[in-house]
């Protein structure tokens, strides 16, 4: 099942009612970050809005617990909540997100399958009298399907763009010294073989940014009760959390005996 590349967030989200609730609660921050994880999830699921990990398995609590490493109590208090405001449906221990098209730029997808509409057609003009196997096809032009998912047009679309872009080839030198540094910074120095090439190519290109990422972390680290992540956890998914654009500084919250979830 293709992946969707990404999401749609309008940039007043933190205007809606739903999200100035959600601050109100104990580890409003965290709660929020779910969220987010959760529609990216959604996705990556590509499931009209069902958070799926294939056609058969669906997602339950303990098992978001792990993949976006927050503690489980933390996980319920916030599917409570989406579920108390109308964010999500629970449904035989499905987890549904009823307004997932708006999270999706629906008009963006529908110009790509126009695009390559045109090209299929385009294609089917040119050949119309050859016969063409899959290794022609493969290797000369690619097809759109009549039956293709709207994802996967977008997929083959962002391919034949990378195909054209310039390469340029970055000593490997200077991404080892690189990580070799960051993983210096870091204080949790645990699983270092498990962050592969690739990720340290992704961590290179993001630069001195990742050394504020850690400073960040440690920070909130020192303000929570949860353990400091493995250096293999913050480097190869973590430290986005903390990037510029995703990073929201830490508050002690509000002691408000009378306020329940349940309340909203």
């Amino acid at each position: 099942m293709a992946d969707v590349k990404w999401i749609k967030i309008t940039i007043d989200v933190f205007n809606d009612e739903k999200i100035k609730l959600i601050e109100l609660l104990p580890d409003h921050d965290a709660v929020l970050v779910i969220w987010f994880k959760m529609l990216c999830l959604a996705g990556k699921s590509n499931n009209n809005g069902m958070l799926t990990m294939n056609d058969k398995i669906a997602y339950t609590d303990e098992m978001l617990s792990a993949i976006f490493n927050r503690p489980l109590s933390v996980i319920r208090l916030a599917l409570k909540s989406f579920e108390n405001l109308g964010m999500i449906e629970m449904n035989d221990n499905s987890i549904y997100l009823p307004n997932w098209e708006k999270h999706q730029n629906i008009e963006g997808l529908e110009k790509i399958k126009e695009q390559a509409r045109v090209r299929q057609q385009t294609f089917r003009d040119k050949h119309k009298d050859l016969l063409i196997t899959d290794s022609n096809v493969e290797n000369n032009v690619v097809v759109t399907t009549s039956n293709a998912t709207e994802l996967e047009l977008e997929l083959e679309l962002e391919l034949e763009l990378e195909k054209n872009k310039p390469k340029t080839k970055i000593p490997k030198d200077n991404i080892d010294n690189f990580f070799e540094s960051i993983w210096k910074a870091y204080p949790n120095k645990k699983g270092k073989g498990k962050v592969s090439d690739t990720q340290k190519k992704k961590l290179f290109a993001i630069g001195d940014e990742v050394f504020r990422c850690i400073e960040k972390y440690i920070e909130y680290d020192k303000k929570t009760t949860y353990d400091m992540q493995y250096g293999s956890t913050f480097f190869n998914s973590g430290y986005i959390d903390y990037l510029d654009g995703n990073y929201e500084e830490f508050e002690e919250p509000e002691q408000n005996p009378d306020r329940k979830v349940s309340d909203f």
